[in-house]
């Protein structure tokens, strides 16, 4: 196998799917990461979208976190997403349904005024209910067992858990199935370490660095 190096920021939840596959898989890697605020020349000469994830396959990049996945899956089994080209499709669009939730989970917690933070974290409920309609699987998403779907969901959780510890929003409690799935997931070392060791220290900086509502 060619040599592989995820290219990161160490707070985004996009890079996260990506660890997660890495770890989760045992797939050897090495994450480099950069500042997002100043991103260096070499970076915007390999990433088309200026964006992390990228992943440096030998000499080719590979970018957007949904491929990167695939990718990954493909060359070591295939086992995250079902060979039943319908089932698979469902999954994958519910990997897509998780990219709009993280960007409403985001907008929400970088909100500056209370108008749009709860605008969109009312929002954020919404479609955290959608996805627990649909969760059927008890530790995972989908009965198959863990799918590349779980590694999209896993972040959300984990955040989604920093907002009700820091701020006492109470949110997780209103979703049993996606709780279930938080409890057998989020203490695991694939999880773990797809973070900062002090993640929750390092995101509450970042949120008071950006005098957001919340920190008010």
């Amino acid at each position: 196998m060619k040599p592989l190096e995820l290219i990161s920021f160490d707070l985004c939840p996009f890079v996260q799917r990506s660890i997660i596959t890495l770890l989760k898989k045992d797939i050897k890697h090495k994450v480099t990461h950069i500042d997002l605020k100043d991103k260096p020349e070499w970076f915007l000469k390999v990433s088309p979208l200026g964006k992390v994830p990228c992943l440096k396959v030998g000499d080719e990049i590979l970018f957007e976190s949904a491929v990167i996945n695939e990718f990954l899956d493909e060359i070591t089994g295939g086992e995250f997403l079902p060979k039943n080209p319908l089932e698979k499709a469902k999954l994958k669009a519910w990997s897509e349904y998780c990219s709009a939730l993280t960007m409403t989970q985001f907008a929400a917690m970088a909100a500056k005024e209370k108008e749009s933070y709860e605008k969109n974290i009312e929002l954020f409920k919404v479609q955290l209910g959608r996805l627990e309609e649909h969760a059927s699987g008890g530790s995972t998403f989908d009965p198959s067992g863990f799918t590349l779907t779980d590694t999209c969901i896993l972040p959300v959780l984990q955040r989604t858990k920093f907002l009700d510890d820091y701020f006492q929003t109470k949110i997780l409690a209103n979703y049993p199935k996606l709780t279930r799935i938080g409890l057998a997931h989020l203490e695991q070392s694939y999880v773990q370490d797809s973070v900062p060791r002090d993640f929750n220290v390092k995101l509450l900086n970042y949120l008071n660095n950006a005098d957001v509502y919340l920190v008010e």
